[in-house]
């Protein structure tokens, strides 16, 4: 499960220095913001909420047509509203909330033709006739 995840994430960076300091961040990454230990620091456990909430929010993305991102988005903050409290910190919800109310924030989420896991979207052609 997640947590089996978690696990082999933070083992595969505590064995490369170059990102060794974030392997607490990406240990904790699928904790419920009440559920992380007291002894992490409030850097560690934010990072690692951070990263939880982003998660929930792409996969909330990824049940819809991204095409229709804007219309999407009123579901998608409806679902993430509900979760006040926890599994998210509070002031990560806020910052969340106050960002995902402008309508730029969503278009920046919308597949481009460059964006490789929604191949065929835009106008970029890569081709010989392109």
């Amino acid at each position: 499960g997640s947590q089996e995840h978690c696990i082999r994430g933070e083992g595969l960076l505590q064995q490369c220095s170059l990102l060794s300091g974030l392997s607490s961040v990406i240990r904790y990454h699928h904790t419920h913001w009440r559920d992380l230990p007291l002894t992490l620091d409030s850097e560690t456990s934010l990072l690692s909420n951070l990263i939880y909430l982003t998660d929930r929010v792409d996969a909330l993305i990824a049940q819809h047509d991204p095409m229709d991102i804007l219309q999407m988005r009123y579901d998608i903050l409806h679902t993430i509203e509900q979760y006040q409290g926890d599994p998210f910190a509070p002031e990560l919800m806020a910052y969340f909330l106050d960002t995902a109310a402008s309508e730029y924030f969503w278009l920046m989420l919308a597949p481009t033709a460059s964006d490789p896991l929604h191949p065929g979207t835009g106008t970029i052609r890569c081709d010989a006739e392109g």
